[in-house]
Order: structure tokens, then sequence, then C-alpha cells
């Protein structure tokens, strides 16, 4: 279960995959292509067949994509991997800021009056709808594909159930609740491309991806509570059961057709749905995915689960940290892996959430870092750990720095979506110093209705944040002087929670260190 520490990319990207795309491109007549780190669902992660970004370019990030032309190929990440790319990426790649530097203004500026080919099953509707504003956009077949001799086969774990006690409603009831909505729109149908949301809607989980538990498929929700599941064969096997006869499955080759058949106003996400989908159905009415928003806010047996499994975790967390404090020569993969020792040890754990971010005094600069045998570096006297990580627990994930980031509600300044209780965020602020260190606190948090305020508010409803993760911040990082009385009483009353919560679940050993760690400022 441990993760390993080398991409099955590094050191082989660069000036000769690109040549060979390069000559793709001439074959079928377009000047440049569109590489995403995407696959057809859209999530923020990928299976190994759908690492093109990385198999190209050598870059290894959560989020990017290549804009490739005869002359140049610009590689567009956002601020967490600016050190990542110039480190990771060939010479022969371009960094560009981005978002500051939009895809459709890059193109106009460097490829004004060229054609661009893109892969219809890895760009949204809404993305290709903005581009062909600045581009000569044309579908065409993945290039990447078909220069990728050795891509690995698309997943083929098997489904499983997520169980009703644990779910707190049954798929019949969810079908129904949104069915109704379909139809109180006036729309006929909904296709639904995010696994996590068909998970959800189904109650159904998967292996597909690496650290997450979502089942890669299709699924269209009709009017009347019908479903149409498209998967590939085998790995509906175990769960046909459960699904019952409102629920028809089908392999993914009927996808296609089906959606060519559908009559009346079918509802489509643009901003998540690729752009082949759009492109198929007879009459698409773009609206946002029917299951976004039920999903995001909890019910009462999701949020009793979320907080059993954030108390486990603390517990592996707290003994992994009395671990560390009193450990010797340790490297970053030390730490990977003793960490992930201590939560399996819980029993419960299915997989970590995300490959753990162990970044030691200047590797903790890099947002997301993740540790290799070249980079692994042992802990020095002094140095800042960021240490970012996360469990997979059937009963709710956890992330202490459903996917780990669940929207469509944050915690920003540009976030349009009111917060509604039962939504789960992260509150994680930090501070980086390139080449330096860096510095991340992160604690989950959900949305809570508050208790009515005595006064002129009274009439108000106000809403509230309850805190799921009981992790001791580091005291030797705190400065009083610069905390106001308000803030050292917040803090000595989590740490106060915090001890009473875990300390009954440590030996003595571990409960004395967590006494030392959350004593009152």
């Amino acid at each position: 279960m441990f993760q390993t520490f080398e991409t099955a990319f590094s050191g082989e990207a660069g000036p000769e995959r690109l040549s060979k795309l390069r000559i793709q491109m001439a074959a079928v007549g377009v000047d440049g292509f569109l590489v995403p780190r995407a696959d057809a669902h859209q999530g923020e992660y990928v299976a190994a067949c759908d690492e093109r970004l990385a198999w190209l370019t050598g870059f290894t990030g959560s989020a990017g994509f290549c804009a490739v032309l005869a002359d140049q190929a610009g590689l567009f990440v956002d601020g967490r991997y600016r050190l990542q790319v110039r480190e990771q990426a060939a010479d022969v790649f371009t960094p560009v800021d981005w978002p500051e530097v939009k895809l459709g203004d890059w193109l106009e500026d460097h490829a004004e009056g060229r054609t661009i080919g893109f892969d219809p099953w890895l760009h949204t509707i809404s993305e290709i709808k903005s581009l062909r504003d600045q581009a000569n956009m044309v579908a065409c077949p993945n290039l990447v594909d078909q220069i990728w001799v050795d891509r690995p086969a698309p997943p083929a774990a098997p489904f499983f159930v997520q169980p009703d006690t644990l779910a707190g409603e049954s798929h019949d009831d969810k079908r129904a609740r949104l069915a109704k909505g379909l139809r109180d729109n006036g729309q006929a149908a909904a296709v639904l491309t995010l696994p996590d949301s068909i998970a959800w809607l189904l109650n159904i989980r998967g292996a597909d991806i690496p650290r997450n538990p979502v089942p890669q498929c299709f699924a269209i929700l009709y009017a009347d509570g019908r479903v149409d599941l498209f998967a590939r064969a085998g790995k509906t096997d175990a769960i046909m059961d459960h699904l019952g006869a409102e629920v028809t499955v089908h392999g993914e080759d009927a996808f296609v057709p089906t959606l060519r058949s559908l009559d009346g106003a079918v509802l489509v996400d643009p901003t998540t749905c690729p752009q082949i989908i759009g492109e198929t159905l007879a009459n698409p009415v773009e609206g946002r995915d029917p299951c976004v928003l039920p999903k995001a806010c909890k019910n009462p047996t999701e949020i009793a689960g979320a907080r059993t499994a954030h108390l486990r975790d603390a517990v592996a967390m707290c003994r992994f940290l009395h671990w560390l404090d009193g450990a010797g020569y340790v490297t970053e993969i030390d730490v990977v892996t003793k960490l992930e020792h201590f939560r399996a040890e819980t029993g419960a754990l299915r997989d970590i959430s995300f490959d753990t971010i162990a970044g030691s005094g200047p590797n903790g600069a890099i947002i997301h870092y993740r540790v290799t045998h070249d980079t692994n570096r042992q802990l020095q006297d002094g140095d800042l750990l960021v240490l970012d990580s996360g469990g997979q627990y059937q009963d709710g994930t956890t992330d202490i720095t459903l996917c780990v980031h669940e929207g469509p509600q944050r915690l920003s300044r540009v976030s349009d979506i009111p917060l509604r209780p039962g939504m789960v965020l992260s509150n994680e602020p930090g501070y980086y110093r390139a080449k330096a260190f860096g510095i991340r606190i992160e604690n989950l948090i959900v949305v809570q209705p508050a208790p009515p305020i005595a006064g002129g508010d009274a009439h108000r409803n106000h809403l509230s944040f309850e805190t799921l993760t009981w992790v001791p911040l580091d005291r030797r990082l705190i400065d009083l002087t610069l905390l106001s009385r308000d803030e050292v009483s917040w803090i000595d009353s989590y740490h106060a929670t915090v001890l009473d919560k875990v300390g009954a679940n440590l030996d003595a050993a571990a409960k004395h260190w967590l006494e030392q760690a959350c004593a009152p400022l």
C-alpha cells in the first residue's frame, strides 16, 4: 500500500516525444495540439493511461496543460507548480504562468490564423466555446495516444457498494429527488460525467483512480428516476443486486449511440461535460450537474462518518508526531512511509487520500512537492517540515494540510457559491519562501447552523464552522507577541479539545507527548 517515489515518466519525456507529436500534427493537418492533464471525467486526479501531460513533458503536477506548436510548446501551470515545472520539464517546454496568462490570449499571440487540434473527450464545452472566440479549434483524434506505444491499459477495478448505513440515503430516494428537479425544469434527462457525482447518486465506489475511491463511468439520469450506467465490462458485476431494476448497465461503447437517441431537453454541465457530448446531443441544455450541490451538503449520517474518520486519523497523526519528535536520522521518505504505517494500523484505511506531501527545508516551498529517491532529503535541526496528508476510510476522507478537494464551495473571495449546512471546506493558510521553507496549517471544517444570537440579529439565520480536524499546532512555531488575546484563547480551547478527544485513544507515552503539545500557551 505504501506509495512509490518515482514516476514512470521521469528522465524519458522531452525532445524525442515532442518531435514525434509534431510529426503527427503535420500528418492530420493541424498547426498545434492541446495536451491537458485531464481525462474524459475532468477529475483532479487521473489514471496512468491518462497521464498524457506527464508522459510528454515530464511535469507531474496535478494541474496544467501544454499547447504544442511547430516552433514552441507552452507549458501552463499555476502558482503551486512554478518551481516544480522548472525542475521537471525539459528545456524544450516553455513554462507559462497560468491563469495570469490565458490560453486564448497566448494562442492569439503565438498562433494567430493557425489551426489548433484538440481531443473533444478531454476538453469541456465551456472551454472550447471560449477558445473558439480566439483561435481556430478543430476536433481530432488524440495525437499523444498515437505515439504512446506502451500506454498503460485503462483501469479495470470492480465497483463496490457504499452501504446506506454510511450514505444516509438510498439511491432510490436520491434518484427520485433529482428526477423531480428535472421534471420541474422541463428536462427529459441529465448526462452525468463526473465519477464522484455518479458514485454519490448510486451509492457506489470504485478504485480506478489512485487514492480516490471513485468509479470511472458515465450515466444518464432520466426524469422518471431511471438511470443508464455505462462502464467497462466486468466492473459492475458485484453491484448488480444493489443497483436494482431501475438502473440499467451498458458497455462504454453504447454511451455515444444512446446520447444520439435521446429526445427532449437534456441537461449537461458545460464546465465539466466533454465537448463531444454537447456535439452529439440533439437538444442539450446547459446547467449545473444536478448531483453537485446535493452531494456537497452532507447529511447527518455522512457528517457523523466524517467525524469518526477524522478522530481515527487524528490518533494516527498524533502517534506519528510523537514518533517523529523522538526519531533520530529521518528522511522525507521515512516520514511518508511511517505516517502511512500508523494510518494502516487503524485497521480501517482503504488508501491514503493523496500522495503525502513531506517537504523539509527548501523542499517545503514547493507547495505540492512529492518526494522521490532523487529529491529525498534528511531532516536537519531547524528545518521546517510541510506535512500534508490524508486517509481514505469508508466512512470519510481526511486531509490535514471524496475526492479530497470537493466543490463547488470554497473559502475564496472569488467564490460565487453561498455556503450551506453540511458543506465541508478546507481552511488552509500558508506561506512559502522559494528555496527556503514552507508553512501550512490545514483544518477541515463543516458548515453548521449557528445557535441564535441574542440581540438585534436574533431574527436572522446564521451559520458556523464545526472543526473536523483534531491535530495540535506546533507550539515551537507560535510567536505569542503576534497574537491577540482572543487568538491565544482560541488556540488554547482548540488544544484542550484535541487532548480531550484524542488523548484517551493513545498509549501512555504518546498521551504524555500530546499533553505537552496541548498545554495552554
